[in-house]
């Protein structure tokens, strides 16, 4: 049985990551590559819903968003207050 999420609730948090990092100032590509960085949390957060599909119980909505926006605070201008305020303290303090 899956965990479930909120596809409203991952598009705001994918929307979110994906300015911060194109909005940095330096436009983050993948190291090494001419990939936009969004491509990176892409592929986190497929793994992490691969994972909430075998396992039941699991907060998911917590889970899609700490894994879009594990980066913002380490590689962006975002705070941890911007997180908190925008995705309430559970998420700022996954991220």
């Amino acid at each position: 049985m899956a965990s479930e999420w909120s596809q409203d609730i991952y598009i705001n948090a994918y929307r979110f990551a994906a300015e911060a990092h194109w909005n940095s100032g330096n436009k983050q590509l993948v190291p090494g590559t001419d990939i936009p960085y969004l491509m990176h949390f892409s592929l986190v957060v497929m793994e992490v819903i691969a994972a909430l599909e075998k396992e039941a119980g699991l907060d998911g909505n917590l889970a899609v968003q700490c894994a879009l926006l594990h980066d913002t605070i380490e590689d962006t201008d975002t705070t941890y207050d911007q997180l908190v305020e925008k995705f309430g303290v559970a998420v700022a303090d996954g991220v």
